[in-house]
């Protein structure tokens, strides 16, 4: 059962700072990803970064590519296992796609703290 959408916490800022350089030696090393617009993302206040999503890997290459630290939806079925504890670390949003409100309740909180949310 989950928790009201207004008792959930907001994820620490330290987990988009970990998460970053992984998703970037994946990006530079293992794929040849470019980016364009990023002088576009302002240095600081909140940030909405909006993606296309293709594939499995799209999260954690925009993740690295990133500006900067983001928090980004994911979907809650990936929540198990190493890879959940991994997103957890990372600080990205459980997202229930049945019709709870709790990850749209969370990203607002992180863009009040002047954060980055990724969807």
């Amino acid at each position: 059962m989950s928790r009201p959408a207004a008792a959930r916490e907001l994820p620490g800022t330290f987990g988009p700072r970990w998460g970053k350089p992984v998703g970037w030696v994946l990006a530079r090393t293992l794929w040849s990803v470019t980016r364009s617009g990023a002088d576009n993302v302002p240095d600081e206040g909140p940030v909405l970064l909006a993606s296309n999503h293709l594939g499995f890997l799209d999260g954690p290459l925009l993740m690295g590519m990133a500006p900067r630290g983001t928090h980004f939806l994911v979907k809650k079925e990936m929540f198990t296992g190493p890879l959940g504890v991994v997103l957890r670390g990372c600080g990205q949003i459980p997202v229930d796609r049945t019709g709870d409100r709790g990850a749209l309740v969370t990203a607002v909180g992180v863009l009040r703290r002047g954060g980055s949310v990724g969807v």
